[in-house]
């Protein structure tokens, strides 16, 4: 991003030469997502795609997970709350590296009853992930879920 009052951000890997960045733009009050390449033998980075919206409203924290087993289809997982509802979100998007674009994205709720204040998030085998987090009221709590393909 060009502008100030990025707030919260997060990073993951897509592929070998691609990494993904989502980012609470704090002046917009919006959660974005950037892709940006690689070139290996350079180093040279190259934003592929910027700014795409994921949602309207502010967060408390963003965070991006890896998706090492999909490599075959590459996909972005991005964890986010809407503090208008208290709701915590993970949303997963397609990345079309024919056309350098995301796609297909969806977010599912997470978490509902007790929003996260902080998160901390890896990939287990069989595509599954686990969330360390803390709630509101200062107390500890994890939780495993996993992803399959439609």
């Amino acid at each position: 991003p060009n502008e100030g009052e990025i707030w919260a951000r997060g990073v993951s890997r897509i592929d070998n030469q691609t990494f993904a960045y989502a980012y609470q733009d704090g002046g917009k009050s919006e959660i974005k997502q950037a892709i940006v390449h690689v070139h290996t033998p350079t180093k040279a980075m190259k934003v592929l795609s910027r700014d795409q919206v994921l949602r309207r409203g502010l967060s408390s924290y963003v965070n991006m997970i890896s998706m090492p087993e999909l490599t075959f289809s590459p996909h972005t997982m991005a964890m986010f709350e809407d503090t208008a509802s208290n709701v915590s979100f993970v949303e997963i998007c397609s990345w079309s590296t024919t056309g350098s674009s995301l796609q297909d994205c969806e977010a599912f709720p997470w978490l509902n009853e007790a929003p996260a204040t902080q998160i901390a998030a890896g990939a287990l085998p069989g595509g599954r992930f686990v969330v360390g987090f803390t709630a509101r009221s200062g107390q500890p709590f994890y939780t495993i879920f996993s992803v399959a393909r439609k």
